[in-house]
């Protein structure tokens, strides 16, 4: 990948990080960005969409690796880190 600019700040997030195709692919043009931009992760939850806990929660965690900021509803928080407070939640994903 070579682009003809860096942005300023790349956003990503919802289903296009959790589903094949997209969600390899943003990861990669994440990974190309990471430390050339700010880098910001919504990943909206679909947990009906979405599927198995255990393969999202991974997914997650590996693309929130890559971001400088992660908007997490208290609801998407929930449903990742089930019985864990907001304070243990963010630790962990920091």
């Amino acid at each position: 990948m070579s682009p003809t600019f860096i942005p300023k700040v790349l956003h990503t997030g919802s289903l296009a990080t959790f589903l094949e195709p997209g969600a390899t692919h943003f990861r990669s043009v994440m990974k190309f960005f990471y430390g050339r931009c700010v880098i910001t992760y919504d990943p909206n939850i679909r947990s009906h969409i979405i599927g198995d806990h255990a393969q999202a929660h991974q997914t997650f965690e590996a693309t929130a690796r890559l971001a400088n900021v992660v908007k997490l509803s208290d609801e998407d928080a929930t449903w990742l880190y089930p019985g864990l407070g907001t304070a243990e939640i963010a630790r962990r994903i920091l």
